[in-house]
């Protein structure tokens, strides 16, 4: 027997089984239900035939117990009202402090600077701007100007070979320095 036909024979047989043992619990399960419908109905019998008596100690505990449960609800009820109520006034004295501070504050430090500003002379404030911005001013044209007297050595030593090279094509002469133009 080859070993796929010893596997396929063990999973129908375990199959089977499993089968079987549903069966047997569905039918365990239907004697158990019966059986307790037949005790419920027993229990209920005896239940309404035999009269019952509590002690009246068991029942002042009782009432003792569930008294002492509803005033402690009560009591952790009234504590939490307290504590959200104490809490709301404390945000709302708090933010009304705060607010009233602000306002104080704010109209201090208004006066303050404007106490600051009326001490502040006119003429000096105007000579310090005017001298400041005569100092940037001075300094951009500076550089601007460098760059402009860069450019014209550089133009005027561009024009002085021309003419000096004009000057020797007319001489025919290597030295030019002998010849002068002049310009009217």
């Amino acid at each position: 027997m080859r070993k796929s036909d010893c596997d396929w024979i063990f999973g129908f047989g375990m199959m089977v089984a499993g089968l079987i043992g549903i069966g047997y619990g569905l039918g365990i399960h239907c004697k158990m239900r019966k059986l307790c419908e037949k005790l419920d109905t027993t229990i209920d019998d005896l239940s309404n035939d035999v009269p019952i008596d509590i002690p009246k100690e068991v029942i002042d505990q009782a009432v003792e117990r569930a008294a002492e449960r509803r005033a402690c609800y009560a009591v952790d009820k009234a504590a939490a009202d307290v504590i959200s109520k104490i809490k709301s006034d404390i945000y709302s004295e708090v933010s009304t402090a705060v607010s009233d501070e602000r306002k104080k504050i704010s109209e201090k430090v208004t006066d303050t600077i404007a106490e600051k500003v009326a001490k502040i002379d006119e003429d000096d404030l105007r000579k310090d701007v005017v001298a400041k911005a005569k100092e940037q001013i001075a300094a951009k044209f500076d550089n601007k100007l460098d760059d402009i007297l860069e450019d014209f050595n550089s133009n005027l030593s561009n024009v002085s070979r021309i003419y000096r090279s004009i000057a020797q094509t007319i001489a025919g002469t290597q030295n030019a320095r002998d010849v002068m133009f002049k310009m009217v």
